[in-house]
Parts: structure tokens; C-alpha cells; sequence
């Protein structure tokens, strides 16, 4: 399992992956991503972490800096391969503070957890898997 965050920046050249992935050793990975027959290239990012709640923290930081240096987070991809509109839609609120509780669920005290269950209920995020999943661990199902 791992979040991805997609980040792009007009003209769209310099489009970006964040991965965030969880386990004894976390890891942020940062991408380029790229069209279609363009050649790789090296990850712009690499960190191993032996605290989550350290990984989550830096995790966030670089997905702010990527917003301060004028790339959008957007949920319009496909997958690894850059293939946005001309103007990809900013990412919803509501798709961002899922992510926000998956981040919670991994490493924030279960009072925070509870408060962002709350504050999503009655948004689209509370018909998604995940939060219908930490809801019932949380025993709001």
C-alpha cells in the first residue's frame, strides 16, 4: 500500500509523483512524471525514514513545497504516465483531507483520527473504502 499525490505545473513539462510508503522503513519517493515514449528519468526524491510519524511529517512538507513552487495537486492522471488535460481541475478538498486521514490512520493519536472522521462525514469521502473502513475501526460504521 502507498499514497500518491500528482502534482502539475504549467506547461506541463514538469509534472510530479509524491509516493508515501508505509512499513518498518518508510519511504517518500518524488518522480517525474512523463509521457509516453519520453526516456526516464531519476526520482527527484529518496528518503527512508525509521519513524512514521517523522515520514508523515517531511511527506507533507514536500507536498507543500511542491504547491509553493506553483504546481497544483491534481487527481487527473493516468497513473505513471503524464497525461493531464491542458488544464488539469485542481484535486477536490474533500479528496485531500482523505488523504490527510489515511495519514492520521498511520500516524496521529486516535483523538486527531477521530476528528477528521467527523469533519468528513457527510462529504463524498465518506462513501470511499477507506474511510468506510477506518469509520467501522473506529466504530462509527
Amino acid at each position: 500500500m502507498y499514497l500518491a499525490k500528482f502534482f502539475h505545473r504549467p506547461p506541463g513539462d514538469g509534472d510530479r509523483k509524491l509516493l508515501f510508503v508505509p512499513g518498518k522503513r518508510p519511504v517518500i519517493i518524488g518522480i517525474h512524471m512523463r509521457a509516453p515514449g519520453e526516456p526516464e528519468r531519476e526520482d527527484f526524491l529518496r528518503e527512508a525514514f525509521s519513524d512514521i510519524g517523522a515520514a508523515v511529517a517531511v511527506y507533507r512538507r514536500h507536498a507543500a513545497k511542491l504547491v509553493a513552487a506553483g504546481y497544483v495537486e491534481t487527481a487527473h492522471v493516468k497513473y505513471t504516465l503524464r497525461h493531464l488535460l491542458p488544464d488539469p481541475q485542481p484535486k477536490p478538498d474533500w479528496q485531500k483531507e482523505l488523504d490527510e486521514l489515511l495519514l492520521a490512520a498511520l500516524s496521529a493519536p486516535l483523538a486527531e483520527q477521530h476528528n477528521r472522521l467527523v469533519a468528513l462525514q457527510g462529504t463524498f469521502a465518506a462513501c470511499e473504502p477507506l474511510y468506510l473502513w477506518l469509520a467501522a475501526q473506529h466504530g462509527y460504521a
